[in-house]
């Protein structure tokens, strides 16, 4: 389903020459989505506050706007945002508003604002769709970022977070070997426990309950195969045991994978 998400006007690398003020008493009827180039000067909803380079703002629609140059000529990355799912997509990023943040990274920002630029100016078939998904991708990123910030501070750090993704996918590019928390663990640099700790904390589940999960669903999906038998499902997807995959499958899916690869409802 297409998200309602529009944007009126975008720049990338405006440059502003020092003293310039942008101020906007009654603000403006959409958001306003800024990336900071240089240092700054913003009134924000806690008051007169200075910035550094790479910070971001998200005024509210009718938000009075005021921002200058800390000391110099400011530039900056910016894009109104209007339609009916910003809000939502605002919440579901945890993004604040009328408030200065900094992701981890901002690096995409002027590439997905450039990207809706190019599309807003030369409106060639499906534009509008496009600007929408750049939208929506520019949000998500900026709350992934913050929220990789929150990580650092309280759970899992950022660089071991990354290291656990790093091992989870190599697990599920290679469901066939055999795999031990021990073995995961040993990818991962860290002891058994603290791994199992860790992978919990990132990913929300267990070593082994997310490899068993990720199993059936390989599983499932070579099922809907009419020309693979349910051993070979069985032993591409990790399953030593046909028995064993047998009575998994039936508990966690609902029927026997031979009935699953017969069945026309997929």
């Amino acid at each position: 389903m297409l998200l309602d998400l529009r944007v009126s006007m975008a720049g990338t690398d405006w440059p502003h020459e020092l003293g310039y003020v942008m101020e906007r008493p009654a603000g403006f009827s959409e958001y306003l989505f800024s990336r900071f180039r240089t240092p700054m000067l913003v009134r924000t909803a806690r008051g007169m506050e200075k910035c550094k380079a790479g910070t971001c703002l998200i005024y509210a629609p009718h938000h009075p706007q005021w921002y200058q140059g800390d000391g110099v000529g400011y530039r900056d990355d910016w894009c109104h945002v209007g339609g009916s799912d910003v809000a939502s997509c605002l919440e579901r990023a945890s993004l604040p508003l009328n408030t200065l943040f900094t992701p981890r990274s901002t690096g995409f920002f002027p590439l997905l604002v450039e990207e809706i630029r190019t599309e807003l100016q030369r409106q060639e078939p499906l534009w509008q769709e496009t600007v929408a998904a750049a939208v929506a991708r520019l949000v998500f990123l900026l709350g992934r970022g913050l929220s990789e910030l929150d990580d650092r501070e309280g759970g899992v750090d950022i660089v071991r977070r990354n290291r656990l993704r790093r091992v989870r996918e190599q697990i599920h590019e290679r469901l066939a070997d055999r795999w031990t928390v021990a073995k995961m663990a040993r990818l991962a640099k860290l002891g058994e426990n603290r791994f199992a700790v860790l992978y919990r904390e990132c990913f929300g589940v267990s070593p082994m309950e997310d490899l068993i999960q990720a199993r059936l669903h390989h599983a499932e999906w070579l099922l809907t195969n009419r020309h693979t038998t349910v051993t070979e499902a069985a032993e591409r997807s990790g399953f030593q045991s046909i028995h064993h995959f047998s009575r998994l499958f039936r508990r966690r899916i609902g029927c026997p994978p031979s009935e699953y690869h017969q069945s026309p409802r997929r």
